[in-house]
C-alpha cells in the first residue's frame, strides 16, 4: 500500500512539473514553425471528438526534434499533414516544446 501510494505521488509530481515545463515554454520560450506529421483522433468527451498533433521542428543547432499537441477540442485535420504550426521550445532543452496554435 505504501509502495501503491508513493507511485500515485511521483506521478502527480511528475504532472505538475511537465504542466509548469509546458507553461514556461509557452511564456518564453523560441518561436518555431514546425511541421505537423500526423493528426490521431485522441479521445471522446461527453461525445465529441479530441485530437492530439504530432510534429516535427529545428532547433537552433539544425537537430531535428519531435513533438505533441495536449489534447485539443477542435478539428486540427482542417490542417492537413505536411503543413505548419507554431510551437515554441527550451533553447537549453530543445527537445521539450509547446504546441501554440489555438491555446
Amino acid at each position: 500500500m505504501v509502495v501503491l501510494s508513493a507511485v500515485a505521488a511521483l506521478g502527480v509530481v511528475a504532472l505538475g512539473r511537465s504542466a509548469y515545463q509546458r507553461d514556461r515554454i509557452r511564456r518564453s520560450g523560441v518561436p518555431r514553425l514546425a511541421m505537423i506529421t500526423e493528426v490521431q483522433t485522441a479521445a471522446l468527451e461527453a461525445g465529441s471528438a479530441m485530437f492530439t498533433v504530432k510534429y516535427r521542428y529545428v532547433d537552433d543547432a539544425g537537430v531535428l526534434h519531435e513533438g505533441q499537441s495536449p489534447f485539443l477540442r477542435y478539428d486540427p485535420t482542417l490542417r492537413s499533414t505536411g503543413s505548419q504550426c507554431e510551437i515554441r521550445f527550451d533553447p537549453r532543452r530543445p527537445e521539450l516544446s509547446a504546441w501554440m496554435e489555438g491555446t
